[in-house]
């Protein structure tokens, strides 16, 4: 079995390259989306309250946005929502692991791959990266600023560590089949020759 790691940026297009890679037959683990859905479990939820405070509490469910405002202006507070929540996501992809059969191949697309230490179960990393331009304008779309960006991005390792760790880089700046083609080539090269 191999766990192939992607790596990059907000908004780089680490999903858009997990998809194709699903499409050419790779299970995916979306941390992202694993995360919502942790926040949602009541022994999560009440540790992250206890945290940050409960006002939190929009509605009856963590207010996700918030608590992305206070971690990124508090390293304190960051790091004590990384370590409730990276020992699950860890139970999580070990789960999958443990269950794929040994031809399997899957794909962790995880913001903090490297960050959380989740490095150490990849065969294979592989870096998505975007020109700065494009980048601008793939924030403008989601409404995020610069600025707040940098701040998210001030509490990961830099690009260039991250490019030094990846045996790949696929760079997403350009169209979707560039990107596709890069992608394929990464597969081709780096991951099948690992299945052997």
């Amino acid at each position: 079995m191999v766990v192939v790691g992607l790596t990059g940026g907000i908004c780089a297009g680490k999903t858009l390259v997990a998809s194709m890679m699903g499409e050419m037959g790779a299970r995916v683990y979306d941390a992202d989306a694993a995360v919502h859905q942790l926040l949602l479990r009541e022994d999560i939820m009440n540790a992250v309250i206890d945290l940050l405070g409960p006002q939190i509490i929009v509605e009856g469910r963590l207010d996700r946005k918030l608590i992305a405002d206070i971690v990124f202006e508090d390293r304190e507070a960051l790091h004590g929502l990384e370590a409730i929540l990276h020992p699950a996501v860890h139970v999580q992809v070990m789960e999958i692991v443990y269950h794929l059969p040994g031809y399997g191949i899957l794909v962790l697309d995880a913001p903090l791959l490297i960050e959380a230490e989740h490095e150490d179960i990849c065969d294979v990393l592989i870096h998505v990266a975007v020109d700065p331009g494009v980048l601008a304008d793939r924030l403008m779309e989601r409404g995020m600023t610069m600025e707040e960006m940098e701040r998210r991005s001030d509490r990961q390792m830099s690009e260039g560590d991250k490019i030094a760790l990846a045996s790949a880089v696929i760079d997403n700046s350009g169209t979707i089949s560039e990107t596709r083609e890069q992608v394929e080539r990464a597969w081709r090269d780096n991951v099948l020759p690992l299945t052997r």
